[in-house]
């Protein structure tokens, strides 16, 4: 009994392997051109990945250089427009103004809409954030979960290899003493398996092994190993695959709060541009009106004439009430119509920029799916048994009279 208790372990190990059903031949070759295609997929990622930054790039120097070139404008029509405006009469300057205040509520309550919208938006991505990201952590969990049993599944596929190694170099376990079966196990435990060793991911097995508690373990032992479909690591793939997918979807989806929050800031600066033009419409309105009220007749005379009259008369008040008008009627259609045609512009540049962004993230999706596939591929060729070690199994098989195993191998 001492003896077969000594032996347990070796023999439980190898006689699990009859209840064999499916056999995953490996292929060196096959290994080789996978690896490889895994290889120069990893090469094609990280070259791939710099193009949608550099369009990034290209796009804010180009954002750069039109603001610039905006800039240098608006300077120009202003001086434009301060040479030009003495030349127009008080009631044209009027009727100018009149037309920019009348176009301002429709303009406003556009943006305002829209401002309202994206903000409507933002609510609905951030909800779908929070999905996105308890998703991600339960698949991660999930995944985690399954490399520990793939971890498993490996550390108990060289421990049974190790075993049929010692039994075959020993020609069976009755050629074998205690020493030498301790001494081969110590050997199997301590072989690495990711950052740890056989013994310490099997030590529940192990135990059971040592105390002839086989039950439940003899499919671990046999049919998993050598059943390409019961492999943990192709479900460590895709539960990886689910996680990238996953945590694609949450870069999306922050991507695209960050850009609504661009948008709303957007039509908020917008709004209070409109606001503010209407402040600078209204200074230049309510002199001119009471200029106008006071005297009807300077509607149909131009503005050069007007100052050179009063200022002939040496009317300071009236010079002043001029020189307020004209000043807030060229900001007003100057610089803050320049500011909102910039605004207006911008939309549709964040939009532009936030399609790029989204571009990148589909792209690392299918790149994902590409990756985890090549994986799956790579690990199901460096995996199978070998015609070597089917030739060690039949010969095991031959030693330990488990003429059952010969028969289904054969």
């Amino acid at each position: 009994m001492k003896s077969i208790l000594r032996r347990g372990w070796l023999l439980a190990a190898i006689a699990f392997f009859s209840g064999l059903g499916c056999v995953h031949l490996h292929n060196a070759a096959d290994s080789r051109q996978a690896a490889a295609a895994v290889q120069q997929f990893h090469a094609f990622q990280t070259n791939a990945g710099g193009v949608y930054g550099v369009m990034l790039a290209n796009h804010q120097k180009a954002e750069l250089a039109m603001s610039a070139r905006l800039t240098a404008a608006v300077d120009q029509d202003f001086q434009a427009r301060a040479g030009g405006v003495t030349s127009k009469t008080w009631g044209r300057i009027q009727d100018e103004l009149a037309t920019a205040m009348e176009a301002l509520p429709g303009a406003s309550n556009a943006v305002t809409s829209e401002f309202t919208r994206f903000v409507g938006q933002i609510t609905g991505a951030r909800a779908a954030l929070k999905s996105d990201t308890e998703a991600a952590a339960a698949l991660e969990a999930e995944r985690e979960a399954a490399e520990t049993t793939a971890l498993q599944w490996q550390a108990r596929w060289i421990f049974f290899r190790g075993a049929l190694e010692t039994f075959t170099s020993a020609g069976g376990t009755a050629l074998l003493d205690r020493r030498s079966l301790d001494q081969a196990r110590r050997e199997i435990e301590r072989r690495p398996v990711g950052n740890s060793t056989v013994g310490e991911i099997l030590k529940s097995d192990l135990a059971n092994l040592e105390k002839l508690r086989v039950a439940g373990l003899p499919n671990a032992y046999t049919l998993d190993l050598f059943d390409p479909a019961a492999a943990p690591g192709l479900k460590v793939q895709l539960l990886g695959l689910g996680e990238d997918l996953a945590r694609a979807g949450i870069a999306r989806t922050k991507i695209t709060i960050d850009y609504l929050n661009a948008v709303t800031n957007l039509f908020s600066n917008w709004k209070q541009a409109l606001g503010l033009q209407a402040k600078h419409l209204r200074l230049a309105q309510n002199p001119l009106r009471s200029l106008l009220t006071a005297d009807p007749a300077l509607a149909e005379i131009r503005v050069l004439a007007t100052l050179e009259h009063f200022r002939s008369q040496s009317r300071q008040t009236q010079l002043e009430v001029c020189g307020q008008v004209l000043e807030w009627y060229s900001v007003a259609v100057s610089f803050d119509r320049a500011a909102i045609d910039e605004l207006s512009r911008r939309p549709a540049s964040l939009e532009h920029e936030h399609s790029i962004r989204i571009s990148r993230i589909n792209a690392s999706e299918r790149e994902a799916l590409l990756a985890r596939g090549l994986q799956s591929l790579e690990r199901y060729h460096s995996g199978g048994i070998t015609p070597e070690q089917i030739a060690n199994l039949l010969q095991a098989a031959e030693a330990a009279g488990l003429g059952v195993i010969g028969a289904r191998l054969h």
